[in-house]
């Protein structure tokens, strides 16, 4: 949801969907539509449509975008065909691809169920250029009537309610000759005209992870790992070892640094000769020789290791 790794989804047993391209605001696609006065009232705001004419009717024209936005500045033009896609395409999270995610994320968690939704539908990609927005077909659709899930949910309704013989083969029945007008009606009209915009991704496609997107994800960890390595070796330099900070603490810094060459990088096999005070103090002269000598007793105290301060007796393993 951050953006910080790319999600994908595998359509297993395919899916239907408008594909097209991004393209700036010189590129978008628009359309004039004839407006109601009931109509009007969904147009009143907008900043992408305004009237252009008036036809003999009195009804106003309407110039509006056809083009989806994603951010105002960039738009997505679809073809009108409906394209059949397969295998493995990324998410886009523009769409109710993202709400998707939230809501498996919040089940995930315990939380609360996700019921936004995005009207544009769900969207996915494979290149740069290249974004599809998904679709369902109003055969999936309970409230088509004469639909298959529309069939689906009467069953449902009859089993639950216990519907007796008779009326549930009335109910049936209306379904039957409702799906002969529904597949006649499909049949003359243009394919598309039987699809809208999805309203999440299909139940049977799968969440995954290319290598590629894992890949990259490591790559920019360890390049920012890199930008911010501190002085000491550490992924990223803690903020109270920072010069920068306005309660940075000089002696605090020098403290981990010694500790950190002494004892994380070349840590000693057995007790330092002369004890751990003298192995700590002799570092700090040769490596900050400007400090005085309480800043070194203070020092050595805060990275000794033998709590008791002073010399570890000799030959004493850790």
């Amino acid at each position: 949801m951050d953006g910080h790794l790319k999600l994908s989804v595998n359509f297993v047993n395919h899916a239907r969907a408008n594909c097209g391209r991004i393209v700036t605001e010189k590129e978008i696609v628009w359309e004039e539509m004839e407006v109601t006065p009931s109509l009007e009232k969904f147009f009143k705001g907008s900043v992408v449509e305004r009237t252009i004419s008036t036809n003999a009717d009195g009804e106003k024209i309407h110039r509006y975008v056809k083009s989806t936005s994603i951010d105002g500045k960039r738009f997505i033009n679809f073809d009108d065909k409906v394209t059949t896609i397969r295998g493995v395409w990324d998410l886009s999270m523009l769409g109710n691809e993202a709400w998707d995610v939230e809501h498996r994320y919040q089940m995930l968690t315990d939380g609360p169920e996700v019921t936004l939704i995005n009207l544009e539908g769900a969207f996915v990609e494979r290149d740069r250029d290249m974004i599809c927005k998904l679709l369902e077909s109003m055969d999936n659709n309970e409230y088509q009537k004469g639909s298959m899930a529309q069939l689906e949910a009467i069953k449902e309704y009859i089993a639950s309610k216990n519907i007796d013989k008779a009326k549930a083969d009335e109910m049936l029945a209306k379904h039957k000759q409702d799906r002969e007008e529904y597949l006649k009606k499909r049949e003359s009209q243009d394919e598309s005209a039987d699809y809208y915009p999805a309203g999440g991704l299909p139940k049977d496609s799968v969440l995954v992870v290319r290598t590629r997107a894992l890949i990259d994800l490591h790559k920019r960890l360890s390049s920012e790992a890199s930008e911010n390595e501190g002085a000491f070796g550490s992924d990223v330099e803690t903020t109270f070892l920072s010069n920068k900070h306005p309660f940075h603490a000089r002696e605090l810094k020098i403290a981990v640094e010694a500790w950190n060459e002494l004892y994380e990088k070349n840590p000693p096999q057995h007790v330092p000769q002369g004890g751990h005070k003298k192995y700590i103090t002799d570092w700090l002269a040769e490596n900050h020789p400007s400090l005085g000598q309480r800043a070194l007793e203070r020092i050595s105290t805060i990275v000794n290791p033998n709590p008791k301060g002073g010399a570890s007796p000799t030959g004493n393993n850790y």
